[in-house]
């Protein structure tokens, strides 16, 4: 009801390294879309669970990828990524990936997830950004506002920013967007537990949330295939740039804008 879009972004400033031969036969929806994206979604928009462990969990997410519809999108290749050994002449296997996706429920509804990953990008970071619905402007000298936004941010560092719109001090009636920020490491310090640590301690303690049910794997796999079906274009695009050109051409098409 308030949220207007999702983006998601995993993004690498690494190429596919002495990964190439493994990585050309699978490429960015296989490699990172279908688990790593995918996950991250059904966990944004999975309902509450009645608990919030095991079962009660997984059953929440695949509901999500059972709804989940692809609506548009567009791969991309980042230039030398032929030269790489392994990498078979001509490849068209795709290093970057951009999409967009819709989950048909009453919750979500008319409501954009935008997913966008890629190789060899300008900056490394996993985030999801949530923007909120835009509201009336009560200063007229302040308008039009920023809407506010939430970001999660997994990678490099763990933190929560939520930004929000605030009367700037003084007489005036101008509003500002101001972050509040969570840091992680700055509450728990820099020797906090590595994420595969956490991962084996729930599965030593049982904890089956932690890991993909065989229905969620399917449903995933359902949704690259849809993807894959559609033949969508690919496009070239330069090493340590943010990607195709034609994200641009994307941003406008769908009136949004990648959120850094």
């Amino acid at each position: 009801e308030h949220i207007e879009e999702v983006q998601i972004i995993v993004s690498e400033t690494i190429g596919v390294g002495d990964r190439a031969g493994y990585y050309d036969a699978y490429g960015a929806l296989s490699d990172v879309v279908q688990n790593h994206m995918l996950e991250l979604m059904a966990l944004i928009a999975m309902e509450s669970p009645e608990k919030l462990h095991g079962d009660f969990v997984r059953v929440e997410r695949a509901r999500v990828l059972e709804k989940t519809r692809f609506e548009d999108g567009f791969n991309g290749q980042y230039i030398g990524y032929r030269d790489a050994s392994g990498v078979k002449p001509g490849s068209t296997t795709e290093t970057f990936s951009l999409l967009h996706l819709m989950i048909d429920n009453d919750r979500w509804r008319g409501v954009p997830f935008y997913l966008k990953t890629g190789k060899m990008l300008a900056k490394r970071e996993t985030v999801i950004h949530i923007k909120f619905k835009a509201v009336d402007c009560p200063f007229t000298r302040s308008c039009p506002l920023e809407s506010n936004w939430l970001t999660i941010r997994v990678a490099p560092e763990a933190t929560f920013i939520l930004t929000l719109n605030a009367k700037k001090p003084g007489k005036s009636n101008e509003l500002v967007p101001i972050a509040m920020e969570f840091c992680h490491s700055c509450v728990y310090g820099q020797h906090e537990t590595e994420a595969y640590e956490t991962l084996l301690e729930e599965v030593m303690r049982g904890e089956r949330s932690v890991s993909v049910r065989f229905d969620e794997i399917e449903l995933s796999w359902k949704i690259i295939d849809v993807i894959r079906s559609r033949h969508i274009p690919l496009y070239f695009y330069e090493p340590g740039s943010q990607g195709p050109t034609q994200v641009e051409t994307f941003e406008h098409k769908h009136d949004m804008r990648w959120r850094s």
